[in-house]
């Protein structure tokens, strides 16, 4: 028995619906750019100065400026646009400034205390742990 786990849609917007998402879009990018913008100078005034003494400014504040930015440009949006891309403009900055570690897929640690059974580690527990490591090692 064949089951679909999804379906493929085509859209054929008409000449307005397809007007309206371009402005959508055209808004979009211009509320991530304010909103870079406004990040990347918060940076360079905190950058020099110590981690406790760091202003940044709120996300509520960050969502004013842009929507004061995009209504002095003229410009009928959404407040979904703005919000939806000042979080996606703050989680592309964290994710650049992310340290990398150079570690192994699924990592994590068998604390042999918390699976003792009586003095020694559960065999299940250590089949486990052995395939895991056999599995990650090659």
């Amino acid at each position: 028995m064949k089951v679909n786990k999804g379906f493929k849609f085509r859209l054929y917007p008409t000449k307005e619906q397809q007007d309206k998402l371009q402005h959508c879009f055209f808004v979009y990018n211009q509320a991530y750019n304010i909103g870079l913008n406004l990040l990347q100078e918060q940076y360079e005034t905190n950058k020099d100065s110590p981690p406790k003494e760091r202003k940044w400014e709120k996300s509520s504040e960050l969502d004013k400026a842009i929507k004061h930015h995009l209504n002095a440009r003229g410009l009928s949006f959404s407040a979904v646009i703005a919000q939806q891309s000042r979080m996606n403009v703050e989680r592309a900055l964290k994710d650049a400034f992310k340290v990398k570690t150079e570690a192994f897929l699924n990592s994590r640690t068998l604390n042999p205390l918390n699976n003792l059974f009586r003095g020694t580690i559960k065999v299940s527990l250590l089949r486990r742990a052995m395939r895991n490591a056999l599995r990650y090692s090659l």
